[in-house]
């Protein structure tokens, strides 16, 4: 009995690793080995800065989906001349934050990396009463989970923290239309260019409004939720690569009804005193850039869509470029390389805003 019972541990691992390694490299061939004007939940764009001009951006952002739906590297380009690319990626994780900022400084060499810190809460459960999750948010969760239930076929429309998710670690799922597209070069080219007019930036033009203001962050109060121990040390640990690197960090919080409050707010802000460092919570001054909840989210104050992401990036862009002193990138080449993607941006987010469609 005690040999059969192995022998089907070992036939249930060997299959487990034989449907993993045909998912991992059906999703390398089916994903788009180039720009993907539909939407680049394959992954591809976490690591985008790898397709950049050597050492050609200046300012790194790195965090979970918030940051990648948040901000929009080519607006803040044309506002102030400085270049960036925000590496976001869904449900990340402290680790692959740290990797991430790793991975990037061997292709650039950026003067600031911005952190956004909802995802050095992940996994982490609070020890005080924090506010029920709005009735908004609690209605596009039930939706998600009916176009679950209705097959793949909705897969374009899963709100973006689950479907973002699937996309990503199963990009065949996603992908899986183009067998009719496919081409010699998605078999010989499977690592693609990297490069993506967007710089990171995946935007939505849907409208899910929230109607709660910023009941989300809950009562004002002194209470602090810190971080656990294994997400701050590899906080930690990037702030330590940085300061290696002489490049300057800053922390910041873009807003997210469904994952933000006073407890984290205070958790981030003594965590950035006690380090030294700016923390920008973009919460807690939404009236000053105009957000509207009702307007500028794609899934009911999960994330912000391209509306609320335009805003965001013009008031946080100027906050960075004045207190770090950031200048417009003066290289010919450089700038001739973002004219030529500022161009493709325009023109498949005018193609999105009309098809209420996602695309980076």
């Amino acid at each position: 009995m005690r040999a059969k019972n192995i022998r089907f541990l070992l036939s249930s691992v060997s299959f487990c690793l034989i449907l993993y390694m045909l998912l991992y490299t059906s999703s390398l061939v089916f994903m788009p080995k180039e720009y993907d004007e539909q939407s680049c939940l394959g992954g591809y764009n976490t690591n985008g800065y790898r397709g950049e001009m050597k050492n050609s951006i200046d300012v790194l952002l790195i965090g979970n989906s918030n940051v990648y739906s948040g901000f929009a590297p080519i607006e803040f380009w044309r506002k102030h001349g400085v270049t960036s690319y925000v590496s976001g990626k869904a449900l990340q994780s402290p680790a692959g934050a740290y990797g991430v900022l790793k991975d990037s400084l061997k292709y650039q060499s950026p003067k600031l990396v911005a952190i956004e810190m909802d995802c050095f809460y992940t996994g982490v459960k609070s020890r005080v009463k924090v506010p029920k999750m709005p009735k908004d948010i609690k209605s596009s969760l039930r939706k998600a989970k009916c176009r679950i239930r209705s097959g793949f076929s909705g897969f374009h429309n899963l709100d973006a923290g689950l479907g973002t998710a699937i996309g990503y670690w199963m990009p065949v799922v996603k992908y899986h239309g183009r067998w009719k597209e496919l081409e010699k070069n998605d078999v010989l080219n499977i690592k693609g260019n990297w490069h993506f007019s967007g710089k990171g930036f995946i935007a939505s033009s849907n409208k899910e409004p929230y109607n709660g203001g910023l009941s989300y962050m809950g009562k004002k109060t002194d209470k602090v939720q810190e971080m656990s121990k294994s997400n701050k040390k590899y906080l930690e640990k990037m702030i330590d690569l940085c300061e290696e690197r002489n490049i300057k960090v800053v922390l910041f919080s873009i807003p997210s009804a469904s994952s933000w409050n006073y407890q984290r707010h205070n958790g981030a802000t003594q965590f950035a005193e006690n380090h030294n460092l700016n923390y920008f919570d973009l919460n807690l001054d939404c009236s000053q850039w105009d957000l509207d909840w009702t307007k500028d989210s794609r899934d009911a104050g999960q994330h912000l869509n391209v509306f609320g992401a335009v805003k965001l990036t013009d008031h946080f862009g100027s906050l960075i470029k004045d207190e770090y002193s950031l200048k417009p990138q003066r290289n010919k080449a450089i700038h001739n390389s973002w004219k030529v993607d500022s161009q493709k941006y325009d023109k498949i987010l005018k193609a999105s805003i009309c098809s209420n469609t996602q695309i980076t």
